[in-house]
């Protein structure tokens, strides 16, 4: 997925612990740790950078069950913030304005 080019490893562990959340509609370490197959320490840590995001996003604090409630709306809110702000993206927006600049006979 392309999406998955411009996050770090850290942010992409966000949606996929986001997408299993939404697979199992509720926040439970143990049943996510082995779906998802990673330590159940990482997974706890991944949620808590999860809701450090939306919170950084949105300035609310969010709590478990209103995460599994809006869980898509969270997502895309989440995907959008992500990847507008990782490094890959502003390089690839910078290159796109050059290129027009460039192509500009004007």
């Amino acid at each position: 997925m392309f999406i998955d080019m411009l996050l770090t490893n850290p942010e992409s562990r966000q949606l996929t612990l986001l997408d299993a959340i939404r697979l199992k509609r509720r926040v439970e370490f143990t049943e996510l740790s082995k779906m998802l197959k990673w330590p159940y320490v990482s997974t706890q840590q991944v949620y808590r950078r999860l809701i450090a995001s939306y919170q950084a996003i949105t300035g609310v604090k969010i709590t478990k069950q209103t995460l599994v409630d809006q869980c898509d709306w969270i997502d895309q809110a989440l995907t959008q913030s992500l990847v507008r702000n990782s490094v890959a993206y502003q390089c690839l927006i910078a290159g796109c304005e050059g290129a027009t600049e460039a192509l500009d006979v004007g």
